[in-house]
């Protein structure tokens, strides 16, 4: 263990370069003058400040020790006014390049500097790296370990032909040592060294790095290394729910596969709390905060929220042998949660509330490609691999599909029904359609949003082609089922008209609970309920209701629930049907016809 190349190399990062500082009877001088055309159209380098600066009466003492001796990447001014406001301006080695070799070409230096310019533009040559890190050694932490590299290793890959590089990258190891640690060595030397800032890098040594990165994955270096001391080692996962997640993963899988079974899994059972969703007070969240909640978890008692799924899940990781991290608060119940886990090189996220339209909770239930299970690693040949073991896994599901799939109403089903609904149905019974199939959804509201928006986009297809007279609209909304209750819970409400719901005042109004009762309301009513009740749009990229404003929606505004009963009788809800010309208006036999499957 090089420990003190180790500490030489810690000294050396820890170098702050304070500037020039520029004297106060010359700060107008320096900056007020022309600047150089040639660099960027925000940059304060003047002619002046340049002549300043290789002055030999002025500054090009400092010049010459900070860019040329100590070989800094950049050259740094500080300025104070009379008024002591201080300002700093900081220029890399290029730029000052660039803008002597412009000074010198314009007659707007002498000649006479072309030696200084030649110096810095020799400081700053390939060779020169060469000559001075070739003999050095760089001690770096890789994997818990200290690991010497010398810097020859560095510049022979940096500089073999692409025939030998292509041959070097083939094997693991390049003299002796793993080349993923050399790979990963060489990018934290050329990052603290700050070496392309430093020095021109030809096309051949860029083609060389780029080659090195392509093809050598080191994303997962350095991360996941242990068990993080946390809350999880005190998660204890209900025994009913490890067994329902469990009991049919292959014992043929690795460990990558496993982690992603037991994802899927956990997904496919459990379901996002619908009343947290809604939530408005600590009063709704408290049940949520309880962490000995987490052990009563079950295929039936399976409402949770992020922490909770993350919390149960990475128990399960751990269980596995598999290392992972907490992404949030390393507190219980504080804010939004996930997981970054490794398996060997693959370093993958874990997030099964991305998004509350793309949850992953609600995506398994639909049959869909989940989306918050990612690969953090670039290396597309990691990429490919990674996808090849997630495709088997869905292979293996799609094999099990009556057995892990058990719920009416999903968007998989709707793949077989999309071309099943005759074309010459009513406005009218497509939302009776719409309404009818959405109640006979198995799924809890949270998982059946998705299925829902892909439901509507398919019966309203044509009436919302245009999106200037869209005929159909889907808000979903937190309400509370009793005033005064601190409880809120989902509903929606359905908004259609032959004309275009732009025009509100023909605007047909349906209100729907959690429970899928429903009542036909009007925009008059839901203004006028402001002073009770609380309702709010719950997903940002929801739709205005029509006919209400903007502030409207992004405040909470009040809502006179009390006429939607939370057990409506038979004529009340015969009567809500009617109102909008649903199933009982039609001949439900003939409708069942019409659109075969599609209803059942």
């Amino acid at each position: 263990m090089d420990i003190d190349a180790f500490l030489n190399n810690l000294r050396d990062r820890s170098i702050v370069d304070k500037g020039i500082t520029i004297r106060k009877n010359e700060l107008s001088k320096a900056f007020n003058g022309d600047t150089i055309p040639t660099l960027d159209e925000y940059s304060a380098m003047t002619v002046e400040l340049l002549k300043l600066s290789i002055d030999e009466r002025k500054y090009y003492k400092d010049f010459y020790e900070k860019l040329i001796e100590k070989h800094d990447a950049s050259l740094i001014f500080n300025a104070v006014d009379d008024n002591g406001k201080k300002e700093k301006y900081q220029f890399n080695k290029f730029e000052i390049l660039d803008a002597m070799e412009w000074a010198i070409k314009n007659n707007r230096l002498p000649m006479s500097e072309l030696e200084k310019y030649k110096l810095l533009k020799m400081s700053v040559e390939f060779n020169k790296f060469i000559e001075k890190y070739q003999n050095e050694k760089t001690c770096t932490i890789i994997e818990g370990k200290f690991v010497t590299v010398p810097a020859s290793s560095f510049i022979e890959l940096m500089t073999m032909n692409s025939k030998e590089l292509a041959e070097v990258i083939k094997k693991d190891k390049y003299k002796d040592q793993k080349l993923d640690y050399i790979v990963y060595a060489l990018d934290d030397f050329l990052e603290h060294k700050k070496i392309l800032d430093k020095y021109y890098i030809p096309k051949k040594v860029d083609d060389n790095l780029s080659t090195l990165r392509e093809n050598i994955d080191i994303t997962y270096i350095n991360r996941c290394l242990d068990y993080e001391v946390n809350y999880i080692r005190k998660v204890e996962v209900n025994e009913e729910l490890k067994e329902t997640v469990l009991s049919d993963m292959p014992e043929s899988f690795d460990d990558l596969e496993k982690a992603f079974y037991i994802y899927y899994k956990l997904c496919s059972v459990l379901t996002y709390d619908d009343r947290y969703f809604a939530k408005r007070s600590m009063e709704e969240k408290r049940e949520h905060k309880n962490f000995d909640r987490l052990n009563t978890i079950t295929p039936t008692n399976n409402e949770v929220i992020c922490y909770e799924f993350n919390s149960l899940y990475a128990k399960l990781l751990k269980e596995q042998g598999i290392v992972f991290e907490l992404n949030g608060s390393s507190q219980y119940a504080d804010g939004h949660v996930s997981i970054t886990f490794r398996v060997d090189k693959f370093l993958v996220n874990a997030d099964s509330t991305v998004g509350m339209i793309k949850s992953d909770l609600a995506y398994a239930k639909n049959g869909l490609i989940l989306t918050g299970f990612t690969l953090e690693n670039t290396n597309e040949q990691t990429k490919q691999q990674f996808e090849t073991k997630i495709d088997r896994v869905y292979e293996y599901l799609r094999s099990k599909e009556n057995e892990f799939n058990k719920h009416k109403g999903t968007v998989r089903e709707l793949t077989y029904l999309e071309e099943a609904f005759p074309e010459d149905l009513s406005l009218e019974e497509k939302v009776a359609i719409f309404i009818s199939m959405s109640k006979d959804s198995t799924l809890k509201p949270m998982d059946r949003i998705p299925y829902e928006i892909k439901l509507a986009k398919i019966l309203f297809k044509e009436e919302n082609k245009n999106k200037d007279k869209e005929q159909f609209q889907i808000n979903y909304i937190s309400y509370e089922p009793e005033l005064n209750v601190p409880l809120h819970r989902t509903a929606k409400i359905l908004t259609y008209n032959k004309k275009g719901i732009n025009n509100t005042k023909t605007n047909n109004y349906i209100f729907i609970n959690h429970n899928c009762e429903m009542y036909k309301t009007d925009l008059k009513e839901i203004r006028n309920s402001i002073r009770k009740g609380a309702v709010r749009g719950l997903l940002k990229d929801n739709h205005i209701i029509p006919g209400l404003t903007i502030d409207e929606m992004n405040g909470i505004f009040n809502f006179d629930l009390s006429f939607i009963p939370s057990s409506p009788s038979k004529s009340k809800w015969n009567a809500a049907i009617q109102a909008i010309y649903t199933i009982d208006d039609l001949n439900r036999n003939d409708l069942d016809t019409r659109i075969g499957k599609a209803h059942k």
